[in-house]
């Protein structure tokens, strides 16, 4: 017959001594340092007061059975980071002029960006209220005929810099600057998200070999 009534799993003297030892090996580090008075880091406080709950559950529960599934219905407590979002200058050309008044001085402010590349990149560059560039952040780096853009990445670095309208660049390595379809699909998507952000799209500019393309000087062929 079985003492106590108990499986064998639930006799304490039944329980496999590297787990006896290892759970109060933890219980014992936690009461010393909690009688020390040291601070212990966010996730080790975490996993410290699941062990102190975890205790005080089998001391006072009415039986081996009762302790063990009460603890397992204890939620294990999570750490939740907070994080804090910034921006880290990477770089930069200097331009003739910071102030874009149009595509032309655009074209010319943002060409030394695609200098040399073999492929196709997409970069938004930032204005202010007064259309002076902010900066430019590289959204995409694609391949020879392909840049895959999200509008969702294109306002991500507009917003952290507090911009009030933007301009999105694109070079086409081949030296045509005729726009693709994907190009006035993303025009039109860029234009719909600036609307609902408040943050507008003044142009689209795709840069070739010796010219430039402006989807604001054509009249916006969606």
């Amino acid at each position: 017959m079985e003492s106590g009534g108990l499986p064998r799993t639930d006799r304490p003297t039944q329980r496999p001594r590297q787990q006896r030892s290892v759970t109060v090996a933890a219980e014992r580090s936690f009461a010393r340092v909690s009688s020390a008075g040291l601070a212990l880091s966010p996730p080790l406080s975490c996993l410290a007061l699941w062990f102190l709950r975890k205790r005080q559950f089998v001391q006072h529960a009415g039986g081996a059975t009762m302790a063990r599934q009460s603890v397992n219905r204890l939620p294990v407590p999570c750490f939740i980071p907070r994080y804090r979002i910034t921006l880290v200058p990477d770089g930069g050309h200097t331009a003739p002029c910071g102030l874009l008044r149009d595509s032309a001085t655009a074209a010319v402010a943002l060409r030394p960006c695609f200098a040399g590349l073999d492929r196709e990149q997409f970069l938004v560059c930032c204005l202010d209220a007064k259309n002076t560039s902010i900066g430019v952040n590289i959204v995409s780096i694609g391949s020879l005929t392909l840049s895959i853009v999200h509008p969702r990445e294109v306002f991500k670095p507009a917003i952290l810099l507090n911009a009030c309208a933007i301009i999105a660049v694109h070079n086409h390595p081949s030296g045509d600057t005729t726009p693709s379809s994907e190009d006035r699909t993303l025009t039109r998507r860029l234009r719909e998200g600036g609307d609902l952000l408040g943050i507008r799209l003044l142009d689209h500019l795709i840069i070739g070999d010796d010219r430039f393309y402006s989807f604001a000087d054509q009249g916006w062929p969606l």
